[in-house]
């Protein structure tokens, strides 16, 4: 028997064992930590809690826009530089200092958020790291800036705040009558039969602003076309708007003969003509109010 062999073997085990041990706690250590998105969460949120960079946040999940993210979305949270999510950022990179946060309503647009803070939109767009003033949703918390309106608490300014003019192009829904009627300069100027939502999939009420301008819009969801789209206001991901009567793939017209009656998935149906007239009218910004 060959007796430095068997003499020597334990020792080759035991370094075998140690180096397995080695990379199992290597692996360990750098397994990536990951986070599931919560309602109301941002990416500049999420950031500060882990003290990770906002743009290494980002690039480490491939999310080309910041703002897209949703609730129940896996991140994966790359390695920070220690910062304690109950410690103040460095100072280079700090945000606005915030008074309060004001959580996001069905129907409000950043620029009603700003009025009643006493901000402008740029100010809330910088705090919240918002590229597009647009994409904002119900239940989304926004930090309000030190030099809002509700800097002495944290409750908006119990002042009441001025009346803006009377919209020089307005559009008013009523569910109720399933009818829109169309206001320039204060005076009437269309009265249209509509479809609004049906039950379960209601059109919101609220006041809007069109914020988007196809002239023809496709639906991926019900592969449906939709002629003369004006986009008003978004549930998540997904935009509700004005537009004509859809098209199926097959080329058949989608709730033909029922204009006047709630059959839509959320959006306000017109008749062509109709449709066509508006959209030739509205503007970006046109201001949409939606009554039960």
């Amino acid at each position: 028997m060959n007796w430095s062999v068997a003499w020597r073997a334990p020792y080759w085990l035991a370094a075998a064992l140690a180096l397995l041990l080695s990379l199992a706690l290597v692996n360990t250590a750098r397994a990536a930590e990951t986070y599931t998105v919560q309602p109301g969460d941002t990416l500049a949120r999420i950031a500060r809690q882990y003290g990770v960079d906002l743009n290494a946040l980002a690039t480490a999940n491939n999310l080309v826009n910041p703002n897209l993210i949703y609730p129940g979305q896996t991140l994966l949270i790359p390695e920070g530089d220690g910062t304690a999510p109950d410690e103040d950022p460095p100072a280079e990179t700090a945000p606005a200092p915030a008074a309060a946060e004001h959580v996001v309503q069905r129907g409000e647009t950043l620029y009603r958020i700003a009025l009643r803070y006493g901000l402008t939109v740029s100010d809330l767009q910088q705090a919240n790291v918002l590229p597009n003033s647009n994409l904002i949703f119900p239940g989304q918390r926004l930090l309000i800036p030190a030099n809002g309106a509700a800097i002495a608490g944290s409750t908006p300014a119990t002042e009441p705040v001025p009346a803006p003019p009377v919209a020089a192009k307005r559009i008013v829904v009523h569910k109720s009558e399933q009818r829109a009627y169309v206001y320039q300069n204060g005076e009437l100027l269309w009265t249209f039969v509509v479809s609004t939502g049906m039950p379960g999939s209601e059109t919101w009420s609220g006041t809007f602003a069109v914020r988007s301008k196809i002239p023809e819009a496709y639906a991926y969801n019900w592969a449906l076309r939709m002629p003369y789209w004006l986009g008003f206001y978004h549930t998540g991901y997904l935009e509700n708007g004005f537009h004509a009567l859809p098209i199926l793939s097959s080329g058949a017209i989608l709730w033909d003969g029922y204009l006047g009656t709630p059959v839509s998935y959320g959006c306000v149906i017109l008749s062509y003509p109709d449709a066509e007239a508006l959209y030739n009218w509205a503007d970006i910004g046109t201001e949409v109010v939606v009554q039960p």
